[in-house]
Order: structure tokens, then sequence, then C-alpha cells
């Protein structure tokens, strides 16, 4: 019988009426990472797992099995897991029960990759509505303004309040930008284009920008073409490298180093900035997530979305006071031939 439950997949531990734990087999070791076999259940009482340890023992004193239950528990390596898991007391005067659990780290994890997906679509579908809804009646409302400083006397006084005017509705017509930008589908048309050809556009488009660049470092080796939405890719690398160059208000210098394996194409954008705190670090792409006023908090984010349209991988890197580094990795384009070029 015991070879039996050693070969289960699930974890399963055997408790006396006394809450000893009777039989672990290797699976529920596994999930706790310990010995159980003869320990207590209080053994397990202890801070990463004191709800599971709490509910095995309510459950089976009271004689109420519970179908399914979830608890949180920390690993030796500081890491955390969920651990799913049921217990079914024994006939009412047996005492004791079967507890069985599981680790569903990865299915929750994949759970919440799918909600997050399915809510980035909804956000995208809404900001694209607002920001068509928004648009045509400021354009109205600009057009006006240029009518009123054409056709009446102005003072100084005025002339200024109208130039306040004209820059927020510019802010906001840039906010509408990157709604739009959020809410545009995968690119229609993809094409075979070098890395380092998108990078040098969008440092182009960069330098064009008001703001003072910082010092640029860019270096490249071969790296064979890419296939992407050129326009879509090329967005992606200015959002980044514009933050790059706002994290740095007091100078320092932007890096860009493409480097490259057989199957894929690596962008590493770095700057000497004062980097990301720890407690915002995974906020960083959610969408409308930001700490600078004026800002939509939607750079990042469109970031994101564009290199996931593109089967690429992202990878943030940063500490504080230790600059910042973003890698996008895309597929080089001999790894992507199936796909056609009207795509």
């Amino acid at each position: 019988m015991a070879s039996v439950l050693d070969a289960l997949g699930a974890g399963l531990l055997i408790v006396s009426v006394d809450l000893e734990i009777e039989y672990a087999n290797p699976a529920a070791e596994q999930v706790f990472g310990r010995a159980l076999t003869g320990e207590s259940l209080d053994s397990l009482l202890d801070d990463s797992a004191h709800a599971f340890g709490m509910d095995v023992r309510r459950a089976i004193r009271a004689g109420i099995p519970i179908d399914r239950g979830e608890v949180s528990i920390q690993s030796e390596d500081a890491s955390e897991r969920v651990i799913g898991y049921s217990v079914h007391p024994r006939a009412e005067g047996e005492g004791g029960g079967t507890v069985l659990c599981k680790d569903i780290t990865a299915i929750k994890e994949l759970q919440s990759l799918l909600d997050e997906s399915e809510t980035f679509a909804l956000i995208a579908e809404a900001a694209g509505a607002i920001a068509h809804e928004i648009r045509n009646p400021l354009a109205i409302v600009t057009a006006y303004l240029d009518l009123i400083g054409e056709s009446v006397a102005i003072d100084d006084e005025a002339r200024s309040l109208m130039g306040r005017v004209y820059a927020e509705s510019e802010r906001i017509t840039r906010v509408l930008q990157a709604f739009q930008e959020f809410a545009s589908g995968a690119p229609t048309r993809r094409v075979r284009i070098r890395p380092e050809e998108l990078c040098r556009q969008a440092i182009d488009v960069v330098a064009a920008d008001d703001a003072e660049m910082p010092s640029m470092r860019f270096e490249t080796e071969d790296s064979g073409p890419i296939w992407v939405g050129p326009d879509a890719m090329r967005r992606a690398i200015v959002n980044l490298l514009r933050n790059a160059r706002e994290a740095m208000k007091s100078g320092g210098e932007i890096a860009i180093r493409i480097t490259s394996t057989p199957e894929s194409a690596r962008i590493r954008i770095a700057d000497t900035g004062p980097g990301i705190p720890n407690e915002i670090r995974q906020k960083v792409f959610r969408p409308f997530f930001t700490t600078r006023a004026g800002h939509a908090g939607l750079g990042l984010a469109v970031v994101r979305r564009v290199v996931e349209q593109h089967e690429g991988r992202l990878e943030l890197l940063s500490g504080e006071r230790k600059g910042t580094t973003v890698v996008i990795e895309l597929p080089r384009a001999s790894q992507v031939g199936s796909i056609r070029t009207d795509d």
C-alpha cells in the first residue's frame, strides 16, 4: 500500500487523532521541503504555513471536510509558492484524517497571465474609444482658438492665457496619442529589418525632441534581420529612450547595445539614472501607472504590448541608484520564416 501512495503525484498526509503526521508521501515532503512523517502537525504552524495548519486542525477536530483551500508559503530561497489542498476527516469517532496537497504555483501564474491578458485587451479597447471621442472636439476647440486669435484684438494677459490653453491642448493631444498607440492592434504588415536600423531611427526621433539629449553610446554587431512591424517596434524603442532621458535630468549616459544568438536579437537600453525603487518595479509596465505628473502612464505599457505582439520577451533590470536596463529580445527573421510577408 505504501508503495502505491509513494507513487502518487499529489502530496498525501495521514494525520492521527492527536494531529501527529503518521505518514507523508514523497510528494508531500517535496511540497513542504522537509521530512514530515513522525512530526506533529504543530510543526507546520510556522509563519509561512500557519493558515494551512490551522485549516487542517479545524477540519479534523470538527469533522468537516475542506474540498478546496489555498495557502501561500515561503520556500527556503525566499520565493513564494501557492499550495492547493483538501482535508478529509475520518468517520465520526475515529479521529484524524487525510490531507491532499499540491504545488499549484505554475497554475496560478498562468491563470494570472490569462486574466491580465484579458484585462489588457479591455483596457486597450476602452483607451482607443476614449481617444477617438476626445480628439475631434479637441481639434474643434483648437481651431476656434486660432480664429479668435486672428479676429479679435487681445491684450498681453489674454495672449498669455491663450498660450496656456494651447499648451494644455497639446498636452491632451500627447495623452490621446499615447492612448491610441496603446489601443492599436498587432502590426498589419511586418518586414525584415535590422534592429540597428530601427534603433538609429528611434535615436533620430528622440534627438528631434525639444528636450536636451544626454550622451549616447551605440554598440552593435551584425545580428541579422528581425521580422517586425517597423512603426510599432520603432515606437517602442522611442518610448524606452524617452524614459531613459527623463530619468537623467541632471545628465548621464544612455547605452544601446545590440547582440544576437542564432535564434534571437537583443536590444539592450541602459541608463545611468537613479534606478527604479524596489516597491514599484513590478508595476512600471502596467497601463496607466506613472510617477510623473502630466504623463498618461502608457509609454512602458505600449512597449510591453508591442514586444508581446512580436512574440518577443521583455526584461527589466534595475536597482535603486544603479540605473535601469531594459532588454528587448526578438526572434530573428530566420526563426519566423513561416510568417507571410503580407500578414
